[in-house]
This record gives structure tokens, sequence and C-alpha cells, in this order.
């Protein structure tokens, strides 16, 4: 993969493409056509027992939102900063009410934690989300191993565009059953109004995906993170995810 020149991307384009978002929590009535996903749906659904499945995780908070997550040490994980926000409280949530289960298919799951402590990225505004997307990822410390092995390596620099990604997630549709679209493209990077940018993408993945890794598979057969979902095109498949270099700074 080879990094790309932000320079090479208009603003205006860019805020018309933001604009046209949303944030995937579990807010739309069903009704609704589910973002992110189109007229065709390429999801398949995974085994969480396998690498490099094993390490995407379910991360409730109770009364507030169902989102995912992905360990990136064995007893951190990373996730989207506005599945810990309490719109209707106006405040993120405290560490203790946030829930990670691993391995999580069917109601069944290999382990159960809860958060000790975490950090939202500094950058990061709740009550100004579209404008900070570029910055909305959390970092999920607990007391003891979580059991989701092994943890996902972060990719330093973007892919390129069209580069074949995957993103893995707990989609409010399906659920029980860990989803992911195998076969999904980069489209290169956008910038939210504070100036940080953001991974545009083809990947399906609608509500409670958010947080969720999207991965690019080397020549070597590795797996490593490329950005972490943050949001969905409202009646189109894809969105835009946190660049995987933002996550590196912010577990730094």
């Amino acid at each position: 993969m080879v990094g790309q020149d932000l320079g090479t991307v208009r603003r205006g384009y860019q805020r018309r493409w933001l604009g046209l978002l949303v944030a995937l929590l579990p807010s739309l009535a069903a009704a609704q056509p589910l973002p992110g996903l189109g007229m065709t749906d390429p999801r398949i659904a995974v085994s969480p027992s396998l690498p490099p499945w094993n390490a995407v995780v379910r991360v409730q908070v109770p009364g507030v939102s169902v989102c995912t997550g992905f360990m990136v040490a064995p007893r951190i994980a990373l996730t989207a900063a506005h599945c810990l926000y309490a719109s209707r409280l106006g405040h993120f949530v405290p560490a203790g009410s946030i829930h990670l289960l691993s391995r999580y298919a069917s109601g069944s799951f290999a382990h159960h934690s809860l958060v000790q402590s975490y950090r939202v990225a500094s950058d990061y505004d709740p009550r100004a989300p579209d404008a900070t997307r570029g910055s909305d990822a959390a970092v999920l410390v607990f007391a003891e191993d979580v059991g989701a092995a092994p943890p996902l390596p972060i990719a330093a620099i973007t892919p390129l565009n069209e580069t074949i990604l995957a993103l893995a997630g707990y989609s409010r549709d399906r659920a029980q059953r860990l989803q992911i679209d195998p076969a999904c493209r980069a489209l290169g990077l956008v910038v939210d109004q504070s100036g940080a940018p953001l991974l545009r993408h083809s990947c399906a993945g609608t509500t409670g995906t958010s947080g969720g890794p999207i991965l690019h598979q080397g020549e070597n057969g590795g797996w490593r993170v490329v950005g972490l979902q943050s949001g969905a095109r409202p009646h189109e498949r894809g969105g835009v995810a946190v660049t995987g270099a933002t996550l590196r700074l912010l577990l730094n």
C-alpha cells in the first residue's frame, strides 16, 4: 500500500460527500432503508473463532448503543467514540457501563469484560460529530486479557484507490452473527471540517458496525487494520473510516 496525498482532494467535494453520511447508531426507524448497504448486499457470516475475525469484538452500552470494536493488544481495544456518548444525557458514559463480548455468536460468547478506563481522541466533539468524524475513535482499556487473540496490527499508511478491503462488524439487521463484506474497495481520502483525514470506502455495513475494522490482506496473507468504521451513506453502499495513521497516533 502506498500513502495518498491529501493535497489532491478538493475540500468542497469532501464536505458535500461528508454531509451525506449518518452515524451508525441504532436511532433510525426500522421502516427506513438501512444506511451503508445500497441495492445489493455482499455481506457473509464468518466464524468469530477464526483469525482475523477472532480479534473483532462486540461493544455494548445498555440503553445507548450496540457497536463493534477490535483488539489491538490483549487488554486494549478500539471502537468508535460516538458509540460511547449518551446523547440523551449529554455526556460520555462511565467506563464501567461499557461491556465487551469476545467471539460473540447467537447469544454465546467466549469472554465478557467491563471497561476499566477509556480515552477518546482529543479532537472528537460529540456535539459536532460530522465536523470531527476523522477523530471518531476511542481506546478501551481492560483490567485483564479479554481472550480475543491475536490482536490486529494497524497500518501506518492509507491504501491506494481500488485496494481490496474487508469490513467486519455486528450489523443491526444481523446482530447475532459477525458479518463481513469481503471484497469492498478503498475510494480515496476526504477530510472533515477540522481537517482530519478519513478513508472513504465501498464496504457494506450498517448500524452496529461502528468501530469495526477496515482490513487489508497483504501479499503474505497477513491482515492489517487500515481504518475504523465511523459513518455510512444513507441510501448507498459504503461509508468512511478513521484512518490507520490517526489510530496509531491515538494509541501512542
